[in-house]
Formats: C-alpha cells, structure tokens, sequence
C-alpha cells in the first residue's frame, strides 16, 4: 500500500519519511521492501496522507 502512494513519486523517500516521521533511510528500506513500518508509523502517515488514510481504512473493512 506505501509503495501505491509514493511509489511513484519523484522524491518518495523523503516524501515518505515526513509523512511517518522518520528517517529518509528507514523511508528507503520501507519503499525497498527491506522492513515493515509499526503500526505508530502507519498511523502517522495515514494522519498526514487523505489518500493512504482512505485506502488503509478500506483495506481494514475488508478485513472485518
């Protein structure tokens, strides 16, 4: 789902990384499949990105 919204983007890692308040590095590693963010982090970018909020919101419905 992280890579669906900054994937693509000319400068996702550190776009990603202020979003979930983290380091360009741990940015990196999330986009590169390296590592998982904890949930504190999911929930940081899901504050500061309307679009991944809504889409983590719906792939949580689904789940229930």
């Amino acid at each position: 789902m992280i890579l669906d919204h900054y994937g693509q983007l000319a400068s996702k890692r550190k776009l990603l990384a202020r979003d979930a308040g983290v380091s360009d590095r741990t940015a990196e590693n999330w986009l590169l499949g390296k590592n998982d963010p904890q949930i504190s982090c999911i929930m940081s970018i899901a504050k500061n990105n309307p679009a991944f909020r809504a889409d983590f919101i719906a792939w949580l419905e689904e789940r229930t």
